[in-house]
């Protein structure tokens, strides 16, 4: 696809800042798609509340959502398992625009988080991947991660599981937009596609990836659209704790 002079051509998909840098103005760039992800150092676990409006997140409501270590009702959602590539809630029909993530402990021997930038990967990618992308919708599903891998959050029975799994899905077109171009919304964890494995033959590649390792009081925000995030298995008696959130603007 040839650029379109409609769409800018600024896109950052990472920047490093301090806490006391934040601006009206970067919220603003940051919720236009300026950014794909901004790190944010010395922060606390309120600063997120500065880019936002907190959403919902999982099966109780929760703003606020905890990994790596016990919730209020004595629940976990583990880091001992690995995450596959994937959006927040893309099996949802409405999908988590931003997501934030706080680092309260990060033990050496903790995974980093990875990110994937999925605006570069559709500039890049072939002909043949952007055709066959082109107006193709595909279900995304809780299930299509369920029967690839161990899923980290741990049910407290059988019944929940069913319902989980017949509730979260939802159907997505493969390619979206922003005011910087178009991008691909497809990750390994949830969209059910013929097109899979070429995806991952034209994806996985340096230059579309950040690893991040973490340090305590950093705050991730990031566009869950368009950047995709995995990680790998923390042992379990490494301590690697987070908060999770999800917000709008």
């Amino acid at each position: 696809m040839q650029k379109n002079s409609l769409f800018e051509n600024k896109f950052e998909f990472i920047i490093h800042i301090d806490v006391t840098e934040i601006t009206n103005k970067l919220i603003e760039n940051f919720h236009n798609g300026t950014y794909g992800i901004i790190c944010i150092e010395n922060a606390s676990e309120n600063t997120v509340e500065q880019f936002g409006k907190l959403l919902d997140q999982d099966m109780y409501g929760r703003k606020k959502v905890t990994i790596g270590l016990e919730d209020e009702k004595g629940e976990k959602l583990s880091h001992d398992t690995n995450m596959l590539w994937h959006q927040d809630r893309a099996y949802s029909k409405d999908v988590h625009p931003f997501v934030g993530l706080y680092c309260i402990c990060a033990d050496i021997g903790s995974s980093p988080t990875y990110y994937l930038d999925m605006q570069g990967v559709y500039r890049d990618s072939s002909v043949e991947l952007k055709k066959n992308a082109s107006n193709t919708q595909c279900i995304n599903s809780i299930t299509k991660y369920m029967t690839q891998e161990q899923y980290p959050y741990q049910f407290k029975n059988k019944v929940q599981e069913r319902a989980w799994r017949m509730k979260n899905r939802s159907k997505h077109d493969l390619v979206w937009y922003d005011k910087y171009g178009p991008f691909y919304f497809f990750s390994e964890a949830y969209t059910e596609s013929d097109l899979e494995p070429l995806f991952k033959k034209e994806i996985y590649k340096e230059k579309y990836m950040y690893s991040h390792y973490w340090k305590p009081k950093q705050l991730l925000v990031y566009n869950n659209y368009k950047i995709l995030h995995k990680r790998d298995e923390t042992p379990v008696h490494v301590d690697r704790r987070h908060l999770r959130f999800a917000f709008e603007y």
